[in-house]
């Protein structure tokens, strides 16, 4: 219990310095967070890594939006009542770029709505259990922050999300 306070207060540090991150690290200490209310939901999470990739960027800020995107999937999963409940994390590089997808087995994302999920307010959640902030801000920090591109789209059996991040961002 202790472990987790301490967790959560460096994560919600105001560190606004960009920094060098080990990207695996990074993804496997926000699971960490969570890692309770996936146990509890019967989710099997996998992580595949190609290298050890590191970035320069906003490490708490890109631990926010591997956990917003985490925690949507365990509510697809959950929502679907999936038996066989799982999420993927791929991590590569593509030439001069750190890709990372998210793919989950939660049925995907409704075709109606998939073009609106990024927008501010945008929920399919009740209002006790969601503002429809969590996605706009992840693309927020994705794309404006770490000038990067965030992405989604529906899969075979689920939802993927794409995060792809620069490995050089100019004037640094």
């Amino acid at each position: 219990m202790s472990q987790t306070i301490i967790d959560f207060q460096n994560f919600f540090k105001p560190n606004k310095k960009k920094e060098f991150f080990d990207i695996y690290e990074t993804i496997k200490e926000s699971i960490l967070i969570i890692e309770g209310s996936l146990k509890k939901s019967g989710i099997e999470i996998f992580i595949n890594k190609t290298e050890n990739l590191a970035i320069k960027g906003y490490k708490n800020e890109f631990s926010q939006v591997i956990i917003n995107i985490i925690n949507n999937a365990k509510d697809a999963l959950n929502k679907n009542r999936s038996l066989n409940k799982k999420i993927y994390i791929d991590i590569k590089k593509e030439a001069n770029f750190i890709i990372v997808d998210i793919i989950d087995n939660g049925g995907g994302i409704k075709s109606d709505i998939l073009d609106k999920i990024f927008e501010p307010y945008f929920t399919t959640k009740h209002s006790s259990k969601g503002e429809g902030l969590g996605l706009y801000m992840s693309k927020m920090i994705i794309e404006e922050s770490m000038n990067g591109l965030l992405e989604a789209k529906n899969i075979e059996d689920g939802a993927k999300f794409t995060i792809k991040l620069p490995i050089k961002v100019n004037n640094e």
